[in-house]
């Protein structure tokens, strides 16, 4: 079994660098160097998220967090590791996320799900995640920020 756990720092929000604002206290970014390389419109889509946050922010409304968001969060999860598949278990909200690791495709069609279609693959000890099928809803991450897919979890 590998360990895809990481650190320990973890947000309630915002992962990069941050000062306090309405409804969360500044904090430390998990993110390495604090940048991330937005395509502009991802970038267009973190301002527009920031600026609705009061009103846009799905897990005020007691939604899912979404992905990759629902990681940072400081409430655990566990990992599970089967031949096929990696299923994380979140104590917050009770969510789950499947990540199939047995080489299928994506569904094909207009299928939108909270925490999207998760499939990846071992590179070393890495897990490489690609993720499509997000309902659009979740802004991907918290009003202000938006991550990129693939997501990339390592134990080195």
């Amino acid at each position: 079994m590998r360990d895809c756990g990481g650190g320990s720092r973890r947000s309630t929000g915002d992962i990069q660098d941050h000062q306090a604002r309405l409804g969360e206290p500044a904090g430390q970014g998990v993110v390495e160097g604090n940048e991330l390389p937005y395509r502009p419109e991802a970038l267009a889509k973190k301002r527009q998220n920031f600026e609705n946050r009061s009103t846009a922010d799905p897990d005020s409304k007691g939604y899912l967090p979404g992905v990759p968001r629902i990681m940072y969060m400081p409430f655990p999860f566990q990992i599970l590791q089967t031949r096929d598949h990696v299923a994380i278990a979140f104590e917050y909200d009770r969510g789950i996320r499947t990540i199939y690791t047995n080489g299928t495709e994506h569904p094909k069609g207009a299928i939108n799900w909270w925490m999207g279609d998760s499939r990846g693959r071992w590179d070393g000890n890495t897990l490489v995640i690609d993720v499509t099928n997000l309902n659009g809803i979740r802004g991907l991450t918290t009003p202000g920020t938006s991550i990129l897919t693939p997501r990339i979890w390592s134990n080195a």
